[in-house]
Formats: structure tokens, C-alpha cells, sequence
């Protein structure tokens, strides 16, 4: 048989190894990110250790293969940078969740930034975004399947059950430990099951959605339509707004690189579409901010910003301890006995205070700032990941670790990332 017609990837021993720590990092990190098996009640599985210890794994694979070549430069950013998180660490003790303090900020930075620099070497900086998008890929399939067949139609009965603490105590039911029903919500005076996969509500999952889609769309050289369509209907079945207009903001943004490459041939039409889309998209979002400002979910949101502001004056500095949000409990809005906070810069802010602040914020704006310089697919990304943490929370969870880290990675390498991206950006196959 001509070998031209056989194409069979026959991966080496030590590939495959970092191929099957990869995936299982992705899905531990994907758990931890508020899933029901974050928040069980009967069983602490200790996630956010596990997805640092297999990040501390592939950096030891890595070295095993010495494939790690570290500079006086990363060495230096290194020990300054423990030192800084470790004095934050003495001063908040008594008041963070050390476990996961210590998995994110002691071992997992760290190790992502190692793993960031040396994976970056192969020119596959974004391996591992790759990996979680694929695992949200999977779990996009399997709840829209089961979303319509069980919740909705009701073809399948829930024969599963896990008790967890979210906002209160309580019992949830879903289809072979796959899918949960978890928000019975009203839209247009139906009333139905959101879909929320495995996770603890809704936007938890949009929250993945989104960040999967930001991945397909300007990480990736080559964008595959199928996957974006996948992703899109799944981010629809959570009736999610956050989602819905992060779709427009991806989609928009997409739309403007694609413009802004034949601009000098297509001004007339540059101008134009602007003319046209620039009052379309500020009465689409006035539609939407009035038709949440009848919700109680917008009153939450304005009652949490409120909230994080007026912690954070008690303690500018250090805040009240990273992840501890009792105090913000004591001035957010609360609905029988459903407890919660509802965006990662204010939680942030008021938790961590300046000092935490500037390790969360200085990465993402470093990203969107040197992304523009490189490639307009890393600013776009950059966006995206401020849009979430304005509108989502998941600051204390190993997800935000891995995001710092590739801010960081950008910020000391930015010369590098400029003069080979830009290169790659001129060939991308956008959406």
C-alpha cells in the first residue's frame, strides 16, 4: 500500500504521556471550575490541589525530557514573585482557604508559567487552552443530548443524585452523573430547565462555553465552523445573556480583524458597516440592560458591585482575605437563604484588595496590550477574558491561575510573542 494514503500518528512514549496528563489537567481543571463536584457536600475531592499537582506532573515531564530551559530572567520573576505571593500568604492567613491559595498561587502560576515558556519553544503556546476547549467540546454534545431528551422532553428520568452547597444546602438530580437540573427558570412564559450541565448553575457553564469559544475562534490558526456552531447552541440552551453577548462581542470582534485586513481596499466599507452596526449594538444592549433591570438577576449584579466597594474601603490594601467572601455576604442582596456573588473584579478587589489585585489585573491587561502588538487572536482573547471576569465568578478557582499565568508568560516574553505571532496572524483562517 503507497504510505502516501496511510496516515497513521504513531505518538512516542513520552508523547503520549504528556498527551494523557493533559487531558486528565484539562477535565480536573473543568471540575473544579464550580462543578457539582467542586461544591458536594458528602465528598471534598480537593480539585484545586489536584489540577496543581498535575501542572507540577507535566513541568516534571518535561524536565524528565529536558525539554525546560528556564533564563536569569524567568528566575529572577520567579523568586520576586514568591516572594510576594508568600508575604500576602503570612499576613491573610487566618482568613483564606490556604489549600487553595497554596494550589493556585504557590504551585500552580509558577508551574503554568514554566509549562507556558517551554510548550511555547514547539510553537504551541496554546496547547493546553486546546485541551480544555476539546474536553468543553465533548461536554457540549452530551448536554445538549441529554438537556433535550431528559430535562426538557423528559424521555429519560434523572437517576442520579448529589447534595451540594451552592448559595444553600440542597439536593440535585440529573442523568448518569452527565447532566444536572439545577435552574428551573420563566422566558417568555415558558418555564423549563436551563441547561447547566455538570455545573452548580447556568452561567457556570457558559462560563467554559465562553471560554472554549474564544479558544476556536483566535487561538486556533485554523477555525472549524462545526465546533463554533456546537458551541454557540450549547451557550443558547443556558439562556444565559452574559453568553448571548459574548457571542456578538466574538462574533464582532472576528468581523472587524476580518475588515481590518482589506481596509485600504474596503474603507467605504468599513465606514459604512460602522454607521450601520455601531446604533445597532447600543440599542441591542439597551434592549437587553432594560429587559434585566425587570429581573432580580440585574438587581443582584448592581447589589454586588455595591457590596464589593464598600468591603473593599474596610481593607484597600489586603482586602479581607482572597476567596472570602462572608463579608461581602453581609451587604450583597439575598433571596431565601440563596447566598451568592456574582462577578470575579469586584470579589477580587474586596477580598484580595490591591495587593492580590495587581497580580489578577496587571497579566489580563498585559495580555490584551501586548496581544494587540502580536496578534489581533490574542487581544481578542485578552477581551474576552476581561468581559468574564467583569461578569462571572470563578476568581478563586485554578482556571484563573492558568489565565494569569499566560498573562505573565506574555508580559516577560512579549518580544518573542510580537515577532512571531504577527507572522502567523496574516495566514489565520478566521471565522
Amino acid at each position: 500500500m503507497n504510505s502516501k494514503f496511510l496516515k497513521i500518528r504513531v505518538l512516542k512514549p513520552i508523547q503520549l504521556l504528556l498527551l494523557v496528563l493533559e487531558c486528565c489537567w484539562a477535565t480536573v481543571i473543568i471540575l473544579d471550575g464550580n462543578s457539582v463536584y467542586h461544591a458536594t457536600v458528602l465528598q471534598n475531592y480537593h480539585l484545586s490541589f489536584l489540577s496543581a499537582l498535575l501542572s507540577v506532573s507535566l513541568v516534571a515531564v518535561f524536565l524528565a525530557s529536558r525539554f525546560i530551559t528556564l533564563t536569569r530572567r524567568d528566575l529572577l520573576f520567579l523568586s520576586c514573585y514568591f516572594i510576594y505571593v508568600i508575604v500576602y500568604l503570612w499576613l491573610k492567613w487566618d482568613y483564606l482557604d490556604v489549600e487553595t491559595f497554596v494550589s493556585m498561587f504557590i504551585l500552580g502560576v509558577p508551574a503554568m508559567y514554566i509549562l507556558f515558556k517551554n510548550i511555547n519553544r514547539s510553537g504551541h503556546v496554546f496547547e493546553l487552552l486546546y485541551r480544555i476547549a476539546d474536553i468543553i467540546l465533548l461536554l457540549s454534545v452530551v448536554s445538549i443530548i441529554l438537556w433535550y431528551l431528559g430535562s426538557i422532553s423528559g424521555i429519560f428520568n434523572t437517576n442520579s443524585g448529589v447534595i451540594i452547597q451552592w448559595g444553600s444546602e440542597k439536593m440535585v438530580y440529573g442523568y448518569w452523573g452527565m447532566q444536572y437540573n439545577l435552574q428551573y427558570d420563566t422566558t417568555f412564559g415558558i418555564q423549563f430547565y436551563r441547561n447547566s450541565s455538570i455545573f452548580c448553575e447556568a452561567p457556570m457553564f457558559n462560563l467554559w462555553l465562553n471560554i472554549a469559544l474564544a479558544t476556536e475562534i483566535f487561538l486556533k490558526k485554523k477555525v472549524s465552523r462545526i465546533r463554533v456552531i456546537i458551541l454557540c447552541v450549547a451557550i443558547l440552551t443556558t439562556m444565559s445573556t452574559t453568553g448571548i453577548i459574548f457571542c456578538i462581542l466574538c462574533f464582532g470582534l472576528n468581523y472587524w480583524n476580518n475588515i481590518e485586513k482589506r481596509k485600504r481596499k474596503m474603507r467605504y466599507v468599513l465606514y459604512s458597516t460602522l454607521f450601520i452596526l455601531i446604533p445597532v449594538a447600543i440599542i441591542a444592549i439597551q434592549n437587553v440592560m432594560e429587559l434585566k433591570a425587570g429581573t432580580l438577576s440585574f438587581a443582584m449584579r448592581m447589589q454586588d458591585y455595591i457590596a464589593g466597594v464598600r468591603v473593599w474601603i474596610e481593607n484597600p490594601i489586603f482586602g479581607c482575605g482572597l476567596g472570602n467572601l462572608t463579608p461581602l455576604y453581609q451587604y450583597s442582596y439575598a433571596l431565601a437563604g440563596n447566598i451568592g456573588y456574582s462577578n470575579s473584579v469586584f470579589a477580587v478587589l474586596a477580598t484580595g484588595g490591591i495587593w492580590m489585585s495587581v497580580l489578577y489585573y496587571v497579566p489580563l491587561f498585559a495580555m490584551v496590550l501586548i496581544g494587540k502588538k502580536a496578534n489581533n487572536g490574542l487581544f481578542d482573547f485578552g477581551i474576552c477574558c476581561l468581559y468574564l471576569f467583569i461578569t462571572t465568578i470563578f476568581f478563586a478557582r485554578f482556571i484563573s491561575a492558568v489565565l494569569i499565568s499566560l498573562g505573565l508568560f506574555m508580559l516577560l516574553n512579549r518580544n518573542v510573542l510580537v515577532s512571531e505571532y504577527s507572522v502567523k496572524s496574516d495566514s489565520k483562517n478566521h471565522f
